[in-house]
């Protein structure tokens, strides 16, 4: 009972980790409530992914676009990108990747807060940018970045889709003119 309590205490709280150090603690933690270890294991920490996504497929360089995108959490922990510590460093980008997978551009969305999506409610934006590449096939790309490292993606988003080397998610083929 006093596990499930912490456990039910830990999801509510939005935790990210549970303490299973070595000791006598511990050693309860497995030896009587295991399931409880396996249910964090699978519903604890922070799985972010964008679950909708609207993007141009064609469009000239140099052109204002739009760009809508949906986010949930499917953990029941939360991204603690407002610790002082981060100080909101993850944002959402759009990137263009070209041929080789190579980002030609990134477009961060300075709205977009993953500290806020929590208990798998969606979480919409609306991001207006400028695309500034040469004419020419790209991709579309999400990831979250870290602006603190030159936008590099710096959290791996839930999803089973294609991604970069990088960790940028493939999106959709654009045509720029």
């Amino acid at each position: 009972d006093v596990r499930k309590g912490e456990f039910d205490s830990s999801a509510e709280a939005h935790v990210n980790m549970m303490d299973f150090r070595v000791g006598q603690e511990t050693e309860s933690w497995f030896r009587d409530s295991f399931s409880l270890v396996q249910r964090f294991i699978s519903e604890g920490g922070y799985r972010l992914y964008p679950d909708q996504v609207s993007l141009p497929d064609k469009m000239k360089s140099g052109e204002t676009v739009t760009i809508y995108s949906r986010w949930r959490n499917m953990g029941w922990g939360y991204c603690p990108n407002n610790l002082p510590q981060w100080n909101y460093k993850y944002k959402v980008a759009f990137a263009l990747l070209d041929a080789s997978g190579k980002a030609q551009q990134v477009l961060v969305d300075k709205n977009c807060e993953p500290s806020g999506w929590v208990d798998s409610n969606p979480n919409s934006y609306e991001f207006q940018t400028t695309a500034n590449v040469p004419a020419g096939e790209y991709t579309w790309a999400v990831a979250i970045v870290d602006t603190t490292k030159e936008n590099q993606p710096g959290i791996q988003l839930a999803v089973n889709e294609e991604t970069t080397a990088e960790g940028w998610v493939k999106l959709l083929k654009v045509t720029v003119n």
